[in-house]
């Protein structure tokens, strides 16, 4: 298992199993399962695994067993537990594994999301994979980048999840582990003098497919990240519209997305920049805005098109008060200064009507859509 992450899933309840394995699998894990002590003797050196998810809660067998038996194996994999149990246990089960020499990471809740378990996936494989500034610096080269598109919907108007843009994700395709995670090589690309690169390829990719789906009569606009380091260079607005041009698409169909954290770095020079974006009719969306470091005084200040709800605030909201009034008090705000507001990491049908009732614009998360290829996202769109 030299050169593949593997991921080993102690459960026996089968729809959790089956969930965790649909996921990772996409994430490029190979994943194994036992629902029983027997099954866990019988797959634990054939999987070597990477990571386990453990319940400490199985029938016939408790997990403090599970955890002692990976201990005389010298397991060093990272071990999440997975629990439905009061807190305290799960804390309890994993002070043992601490005290067994086990690598026991933070706990999962039993329904995690699969932004959080993409989250927890993604940071393990990074630790455990070795990917080098010149395996990238060939990936680019020979256009081993997939681009993924994640729908943007309608939570207002008069036909409410209707998809109205979408969000550019870039995939790395890799011989063996097949499609990585952005978390893997992001950082990466930003440490070497790559991210110019990548994110050109990922623009005049997506400028391509924006021609394409609007010959099919697909007209949407489209988001794309881009990296703070980019915010320096002068050149960048006649760079992005260069790209577009080439690919003869209307420069309103491209929205860059930034964090305000893109601005910290040369505060003037990156204002100067994005004003001469948008006089080039491309969009700006400030991404992550709540995710900490955001600040009200940005909202007026950047030339914005739209303001990007951060993730972990909108699946805070639905059980917690104060992240509700924090995301009606953006929303109220948005509107008075007409910015329109599209909310990240919507994963549930409530978090969804909450939104609706706020009079949120737009939403983006996997209770919508994951990111899709370009073939299922034109389904996606027509099918909507």
């Amino acid at each position: 298992m030299d050169n593949e992450f593997s991921l080993l899933i102690i459960d026996d309840e089968p729809h959790v199993s089956d969930a965790i394995r649909i996921f990772a699998g996409e994430m490029g894990y190979k994943v194994w399962e036992a629902g029983s002590y027997e099954g866990l003797s019988e797959l634990y050196d054939q999987a070597d695994p990477t990571i386990i998810i453990l319940d400490p809660s199985m029938p016939k067998y408790d997990g403090m067993e599970f955890l002692r038996e990976l201990a005389k194996r010298k397991c060093q994999a990272q071990i999440f537990l997975s629990s439905g149990q009061a807190r305290r246990v799960t804390l309890t089960a994993r002070r043992l594994g601490l005290d067994l020499g086990l690598n026991m990471a933070n706990s999962l809740p039993k329904t995690a999301t699969n932004n959080v378990l993409e989250s927890c996936l993604a940071t393990i494989a990074n630790k455990n994979f070795n990917m080098t500034a010149k395996f990238l610096s060939e990936a680019i080269k020979h256009e081993k980048l997939v681009v993924y598109y994640q729908p943007k919907v309608a939570l207002t108007g008069d036909n409410p999840y209707s998809v109205t843009g979408a969000e550019a994700l870039v995939r790395l395709n890799h011989p063996v582990l097949g499609l990585l995670s952005p978390d893997l090589f992001i950082g990466l690309a930003e440490e070497n003098d790559l991210i110019g690169q990548l994110t050109n390829l990922v623009l005049k990719e997506t400028t391509k497919q924006i021609k394409k789906w609007g010959e099919q009569g697909i007209v949407l606009p489209i988001s794309v990240n881009i990296s703070p380091l980019m915010l320096t260079d002068l050149f960048l607005p006649d760079k992005i519209a260069a790209i577009i041009e080439a690919a003869e698409v209307d420069p309103s169909m491209i929205v860059l997305e930034v964090t305000e954290k893109a601005t910290m770095v040369d505060a003037g020079k990156a204002m100067d920049i994005l004003k001469r974006i948008r006089l080039k009719n491309i969009s700006v969306s400030l991404d992550d805005f709540g995710a900490g470091y955001s600040s009200i005084v940005e909202l007026y200040r950047m030339p914005l098109n739209e303001l990007k709800l951060d993730g972990a605030l909108i699946r805070d909201m639905e059980h917690n008060e104060d992240a509700f009034i924090v995301v009606r008090g953006i929303l109220a705000m948005a509107r008075e200064l007409g910015i329109p507001v599209c909310a990240e990491g919507v994963e549930t049908l409530k978090t969804a009507e909450m939104l609706r009732r706020l009079k949120c614009q737009t939403g983006q998360g996997y209770y919508f859509s994951k990111p899709l290829p370009v073939c299922d996202f034109s389904k996606f769109v027509v099918g909507r």
